[in-house]
């Protein structure tokens, strides 16, 4: 297996016109049911200030959805949409293909 280089993870990432955390963002809301808005923070090591506005331009590219967990209202989950998961999937082939 080939290592990733620098320049094919920035012609991926550019590709794919989203910056690092916003496709790591991405990439985390596409687990079953969706991901905690505070868990995307911590998992990108940014703020959740932050990965408000990350998530607002995702929502707005349609990428992804909010929605409140049904059992405690307070915990706003992060879900990829169908187009967010078609971007995943085609930025996981374009990783596999460097790879090789």
């Amino acid at each position: 297996m080939k290592l990733l280089t620098l320049e094919s993870i920035f012609t991926i990432l550019t590709d794919s016109k989203l910056g690092l955390i916003a496709l790591h963002s991405l990439v985390l809301s596409t687990a079953p049911g969706g991901v905690k808005m505070v868990e995307l923070a911590v998992n990108t090591k940014t703020t959740t200030a932050n990965m408000t506005g990350t998530v607002d331009r995702l929502e707005k590219f349609g990428l992804v959805e909010r929605h409140r967990d049904v059992y405690d209202r307070r915990i706003v989950l992060v879900s990829a949409t169908d187009k967010g998961k078609d971007l995943v999937s085609d930025y996981r082939d374009k990783l596999e293909q460097a790879q090789r």
